[in-house]
């Protein structure tokens, strides 16, 4: 009787697979001081991973007229399901940039754990702002006004991952030239808004220039580099000059 030896199949190791979740910060409050971010890495069926995490960090963003790329940080550490780490975007910021400066910090995370499975992930949600508040004109806010009549405006304020940043004043002002200012007024906001409402603009006025400015966070000044936001708002045609105006309700009707 002849034997035949079959050749065995040849076995092929699958390694494990894992996930990466990154926890950044939601906005850089500060970009002289550092943050905490964490990184978790479990396995699909939920044991936690141990092995080795390779961090490369920078920041990018809009300057003036060019974009902005900051210089590269590089970290390497163990983690056994979690690792947290400082983020210090002072050591990653583009040199003289611009105050108003809007940019993300971008983060690429690669694990490897110590039975050779690899996972690498990529982040750029948090915000990197120079100006820690931003401001702008609510939809709801008119783009008209009614002669002699009224005029409400509310101004949007928040922080750079769109949240409502409450305590911040800021100074409206209302002009037709810049020589003749009509309406002045500083404001606090509360629930992220600030409203303000002009008592009454000349009927001989066309054009009336908004121009709202952060004078101060948390009672601190906030300085100059903080830009004023502007919008122009036109008179309202009427061939009889006269006005009717109703205000928008702040909630929907029932």
């Amino acid at each position: 009787m002849l034997w035949t030896h079959l050749p065995l199949p040849l076995l092929h190791t699958v390694m494990p697979k894992f996930e990466l979740v990154i926890d950044p910060p939601r906005y850089i409050r500060d970009l002289n001081m550092c943050e905490q971010a964490t990184v978790k890495a479990r396995y699909t069926f939920g044991k936690p991973v141990t092995g080795k995490m390779t961090l490369n960090m920078t920041v990018n963003g809009v300057g003036y007229y060019r974009h902005e790329v900051g210089h590269p940080v590089v970290k390497t550490m163990e983690i056994k399901g979690s690792a947290s780490f400082s983020l210090c975007v002072k050591d990653m910021m583009p040199l003289d940039v611009a105050d108003h400066f809007r940019g993300t910090v971008s983060m690429w995370v690669s694990v490897t754990s110590v039975d050779g499975g690899r996972q690498t992930m990529f982040d750029d949600s948090t915000p990197v702002h120079k100006q820690r508040i931003d401001i702008k004109y609510s939809k709801d806010t008119r783009k008209q006004f009614k002669p002699g009549l009224p005029y409400k405006g509310k101004v949007e304020v928040t922080y750079p991952d769109g949240s409502p940043a409450d305590g911040v004043r800021v100074r409206v002002k209302a002009e037709l030239t810049p020589k003749d200012n009509v309406y002045t007024s500083e404001l606090t906001s509360r629930d992220g808004q600030a409203t303000f409402e002009i008592p009454s603009i000349p009927t001989a006025a066309q054009y009336v220039w908004l121009e709202t400015k952060v004078t101060a966070i948390d009672g601190r000044p906030a300085g100059d580099q903080y830009l004023p936001s502007y919008l122009s708002i036109s008179s309202w045609y009427s061939p009889s000059k006269c006005h009717i105006q109703i205000q928008s309700l702040s909630a929907p009707l029932k």
